[in-house]
């Protein structure tokens, strides 16, 4: 390869990876690196974007050996890259487990949030039962914005509107556990799915890192244990 043309390569190379890095970086606002569902927003931007960078930094590896010593600093650059890819291959790999437990965390965190108008009904059940004025079920009542409003004037007895009302959200809830648990149960099936593809897809990107990051040229014999043995 002439140098002009190893140049222009190189330059590319430089070109597709600052493109992943702004991605990344831009990607990562506003940082909440405890939340789940950042650290899945993350991960979705490395696996989308890994082939971005992987061409760009075996462009670099390529131009290498075509630089010449009018171009010592590209060389060196080139050859600096191309074995620092050897840690984005192991990267790739940490974050199979790494989004798997993000994954695990958001949708137990999401469950729990469902969860919780059920758990207030059950603490306010016996409340309500025990109200002896309209005042004090109206105000117990407040804390469910599930519920559709009250009307102005009870015309029945106390005790038999407490009693139909309860009797009405129970199966309101009970209902509402069954649809959410049908929706968990799909969740978790479509999360499995993802998760195995996304796997698949971090494990080609850790292979294609690793190859490029081996001694010698780019395109021949393994890389990723060579490049950690000195």
């Amino acid at each position: 390869m002439e140098s002009s043309t190893a140049q222009a390569v190189f330059i590319g190379g430089i070109v597709l990876i600052a493109t992943f890095a702004n991605t990344l970086v831009f990607s990562s606002f506003p940082l909440q690196l405890l939340r789940p569902d950042w650290q899945l927003r993350m991960a979705g931007t490395f696996l989308s974007f890994g082939a971005t960078a992987l061409i760009g930094v075996l462009m670099v590896a390529i131009s290498e050996r075509g630089l010449s010593y009018r171009a010592s600093s590209m060389a060196t650059q080139a050859r600096l890259i191309r074995k620092l890819a050897v840690w984005a291959a192991i990267g790739y790999i940490i974050l199979i487990p790494a989004q798997v437990t993000a994954g695990f965390r958001f949708l137990g965190e999401r469950a729990e949030a469902e969860k919780q108008p059920i758990v207030l009904w059950r603490q306010l059940r016996g409340r309500i039962q025990a109200t002896e004025t309209e005042a004090q079920l109206r105000e117990l009542l407040g804390r469910l914005p599930e519920l559709p409003p009250l009307p102005e004037k009870f015309d029945l007895p106390l005790a038999k509107v407490k009693e139909e009302l309860i009797s009405y959200t129970d199966s309101k809830f009970a209902a509402r556990d069954t649809q959410l648990e049908k929706a968990r149960s799909e969740r978790l099936q479509n999360f499995l799915i993802e998760a195995i593809r996304n796997s698949i897809q971090s494990l080609l990107l850790a292979a294609g890192f690793s190859a490029v990051a081996k001694r010698g040229t780019p395109l021949d014999g393994p890389g990723l244990f060579n490049n950690l043995i000195p």
